[in-house]
């Protein structure tokens, strides 16, 4: 088995590669002082529910004891655990190891093995100050509609979880026991029952075992469905296991042996916090040496659109920044950030007063700050906007997350534009035509002169 090669892993979840395969071990909750896996926390739950006394924690063993020795059907069972899941939903207390996992954004797909929702959870408690939402997709072999994302819809730019084994939403719509694992898994390999674009996804990417303790027999199955193609023709792909997976020798020595390049990660929770660690190291190292900030010139591109926005908010209105530039605009931010309460700066001003546009990159965490020195930004955008001929746009709003549009510390001339929410696609666009139109009458006057 290899060693791993943190470069390379690296590189390959920027390029966006990499999927993680989350097993029902690596989910872990906090159960009054300790912390356990969630199989075993809903166990002792059903346990109470079902008034079983010593009950298993494993809950396959609990599932089957259950359907075997009682007058209780897979479906009553299943009726009890959505019951037990929806009770104790909001009590639920994730593992910081799934939060770190969830905010390394350049996951743009998770596949979860469990029916609990937890890593939509993560997801939203780890980019909370992000614009996009997780989408949940759920296999089940039941019902004929196919649950699939489409690369080019709305939610292209939220994360993905698919909920391989089915999600807790109703009755029979996951799978509890190993044999219903199987059934899911024969399903899959059903033309007309597949999620293409998922499976392609997964096909097309190297795959992060977290927690997926299988039996070997399901555990190759598990690993075949997903990479889509015989394991002795994939080629220069490779699987990264941690130690969860390596306890199965057998399997282990049959995917060397028929082509899989196996690297080594050790325990998976460890392995996490030292991956989130490294990828927040090296987006801090890439963020501050962007070439979006080519023109750290203290002047300005003529025609140039200026992004005002908070500190915090560094990252992402890169993002922003990145995706005008390569849209052909000169982009201007301020690359000195000012302390709050600080004089600004007088060529700020002077390139406020001289830019094409002026986008106020406005989020949750900027406007609880009363202090912020991107207040006098606007200020000064805000009075030369009001010398605007009506109808030409100046000022345009680009909006991160969640924001109330009465909240006190937005001016009320902003209240009267249209905003762009950045996560949204088509409102994207919308902001790319009015910039590109713009700019267009703008030369037009300057050439008419």
């Amino acid at each position: 088995m290899q060693e791993l090669d943190w470069d390379i892993l690296l590189q390959s979840i920027k390029e966006r590669r990499v999927v993680p395969i989350i097993g029902r071990d690596f989910f872990r909750v906090r159960d009054g002082e300790a912390t356990v896996h969630i199989d075993r926390y809903i166990a002792r739950q059903l346990g109470d529910y079902f008034r079983i006394q010593d009950p298993p924690d494993d809950l396959q063993q609990l599932a089957l004891s259950i359907l075997q020795g009682r007058d209780i059907t897979s479906t009553k069972l299943h009726r009890g655990i959505k019951v037990v899941l929806d009770t104790v939903a909001s009590k639920l207390e994730i593992d910081e190891s799934l939060c770190q996992l969830a905010g390394i954004t350049d996951f743009d797909v998770y596949v979860s093995t469990t029916f609990a929702p937890l890593i939509e959870q993560a997801l939203s408690a780890a980019r909370r100050g992000t614009p996009v939402k997780p989408v949940a997709l759920n296999f089940d072999p039941y019902v004929q509609a196919i649950s699939d994302f489409q690369p080019d819809d709305e939610n292209s730019l939220s994360p993905i979880v698919w909920y391989v084994f089915g999600r807790v939403q109703a009755a029979r719509a996951f799978a509890v026991t190993e044999e219903e694992m199987l059934e899911w898994l024969v399903h899959l390999h059903i033309p007309q029952r597949a999620p293409r674009n998922i499976l392609k996804k997964l096909n097309e990417s190297h795959l992060l075992f977290l927690g997926c303790s299988y039996p070997d027999w399901l555990a190759r199955f598990f690993i075949r469905t997903l990479s889509g193609e015989r394991f002795l023709e994939r080629g220069d792909r490779s699987e990264v296991v941690d130690s969860t997976l390596q306890s199965e020798r057998s399997l282990l020595l049959f995917l060397q042996q028929h082509g899989t390049k196996l690297v080594e990660l050790g325990d998976p929770q460890t392995f996490v916090s030292e991956l989130y660690r490294r990828w927040s190291s090296r987006r801090e190292v890439a963020a501050r040496r962007s070439d979006v900030h080519r023109p750290y010139r203290r002047d300005m591109p003529q025609d140039a659109v200026f992004l005002s926005f908070a500190g915090e908010d560094r990252v992402q209105v890169l993002e922003i920044a990145r995706e005008l530039t390569d849209r052909k605009f000169d982009v201007w931010l301020d690359e000195w950030q000012l302390e709050p309460g600080a004089e600004i700066d007088p060529t700020i001003r002077m390139n406020i007063n001289s830019c094409a546009f002026f986008l106020p990159v406005l989020s949750s965490r900027a406007l609880s700050n009363p202090e912020g020195y991107y207040y006098a930004e606007w200020k000064i955008a805000l009075s030369r906007h009001a010398k605007h001929a009506t109808g030409e746009r100046f000022v345009m709003p680009v909006v991160l997350d969640e924001v109330e549009t009465n909240h006190a510390h937005i001016p009320h001339e902003f209240k009267s534009v249209l905003w762009c929410r950045w996560s949204v696609p088509s409102e994207r666009e919308q902001l790319i035509r009015a910039l590109t139109d713009g700019l267009r009458r703008r030369r037009a006057r300057r050439d008419a002169r």
